[in-house]
């Protein structure tokens, strides 16, 4: 058997003026959320499930998702651009729906 391919170019500290570690770690606890224990990470939805996350988009290509709650009731925001139109473009409740689709 030979040698890996992958082998370390230093396993030394990285130059901490260049890349300096943050005053205090960084937490993100889950929120909206009931299941107990672990969170899955690294997952498309993950911004969701952090308070400070919940209303930004995701982007699962070629979709846009985004989850608003504004108005009391929670409301999921798709949109998917054409090829020629680059836009971002969510319906409202008027354009949106079941029945609508």
């Amino acid at each position: 058997a030979g040698e890996s391919l992958l082998q370390p170019l230093t396993v030394e500290q990285p130059d901490a003026t260049m890349f300096p570690l943050p005053q205090q770690a960084r937490h993100l606890p889950p929120f909206g959320t009931e299941v107990q224990g672990a969170k899955a990470t690294n997952k498309f939805w993950a911004n969701w499930v952090v308070e400070e996350g919940r209303e930004l988009s995701i982007h699962p290509m070629p979709y846009v998702l985004r989850y608003e709650s504004s108005t009391g009731a929670p409301n999921m925001k798709i949109s998917r651009a054409g090829s020629d139109a680059r836009v971002v473009q969510y319906g409202d409740s008027e354009t949106n729906g079941a029945d609508k689709i």
